[in-house]
């Protein structure tokens, strides 16, 4: 963000303008968010979409193979993908 600082000569009067855009629009300030790019099949993607509608956690969906998700969530998420897919995983038990 581009940020200006006039001052008014009798006293220090401190101005703090915001250029605008050809347009007319005015720059806004942006939010930076830290993620992690996930590379899975179609089926993990979508159960990974099917986890979001409870806890909000993808930034982006890019392609049927990529989605990039909050880093801080990172740990959780694969906890959540393992034990949704040990479920729906057979297993012989004696």
């Amino acid at each position: 963000m581009v940020t200006y600082v006039r001052a008014s000569p009798p006293r220090l009067h401190f101005n703090l303008l915001v250029p605008e855009l050809p347009c007319g629009l005015v720059y806004r300030s942006m939010k930076a968010i830290k993620g992690v790019l996930l590379i899975c099949d179609p089926a993990v993607k979508q159960i990974l979409l099917m986890m979001n509608e409870k806890r909000s956690f993808i930034i982006e969906d890019l392609d049927d193979h990529h989605l990039v998700i909050k880093a801080d969530e990172e740990f959780t998420v694969r906890k959540d993908l393992e034990a949704e897919l040990e479920k729906n995983t057979y297993s012989l038990e004696n």
